[in-house]
């Protein structure tokens, strides 16, 4: 003897499976990405506003990192020099800062998180 199976049966739900997951996944890690970007004294243009573009990999022109200072690098020089930042913009692996009134007269690392 065997049954019929007469139940009409509906599917649930959307087609979000593991690809879609794993592709969340390193979108989340991404932001939680933390990378030391050093601004060498050097490297400022000539005249106000001062700009200076430096190579960071991994960073799109699309991106809005949060910028904030290195503080294990800190001294008086140092933040004097990471206060003088008025804009920071991305680009396709790099970033453009700009100091529009002061150059900084000393190194500056700073921190670059998230996209």
């Amino acid at each position: 003897k065997s049954f019929t199976d007469a139940t009409a049966y509906t599917q649930e739900g959307d087609r979000f499976g593991a690809r879609d997951i794993n592709e969340t996944n390193t979108e989340i890690n991404a932001l939680e990405t933390v990378r030391t970007v050093t601004l060498p004294a050097s490297g400022w243009s000539g005249s106000a506003p001062y700009t200076q573009t430096v190579s960071v990999s991994g960073v799109k022109a699309s991106d809005h990192p949060v910028i904030s200072i290195d503080g294990s690098a800190s001294s008086d020089a140092h933040d004097k020099a990471y206060g003088y930042i008025t804009r920071v913009e991305t680009g396709e692996g790099v970033l453009k800062v700009t100091c529009r009134k002061k150059k900084p007269m000393a190194d500056v690392k700073i921190l670059v998180k998230g996209r």
